[in-house]
């Protein structure tokens, strides 16, 4: 798989998760600390999507590298505290 097509991926998970935990933990809320983690969670993957539809003008990165191991050091991080979570509740 492309460097570039993987970040993308990941992209698009990270802010599916954090849009799940979002739903999950806050449901409906307008509070400050879920309005945020909304709106980050929309903003990643807006990025994910922006990625996806463009793919011919998204080419970074060329190859593996820092960012891609840290997309998905990121990606595990989040899944992990998404179980956690839900695992205390």
């Amino acid at each position: 798989m492309q460097a570039a097509r993987f970040v993308t991926y990941c992209f698009v998970y990270i802010g599916l998760v954090i849009m799940a935990q979002y739903a999950l933990f806050y449901g409906i809320s307008f509070e400050l600390n879920s309005l945020v983690q909304f709106a980050g969670g929309l903003a990643i993957l807006g990025i994910g999507g922006v990625r996806l539809w463009k793919p011919e003008e998204e080419q970074y990165p060329e190859e593996y590298g820092l960012l891609t191991y840290g997309m998905a050091a990121v990606a595990v991080f989040v899944t992990v505290t998404l179980l956690a979570s839900v695992l205390v509740l």
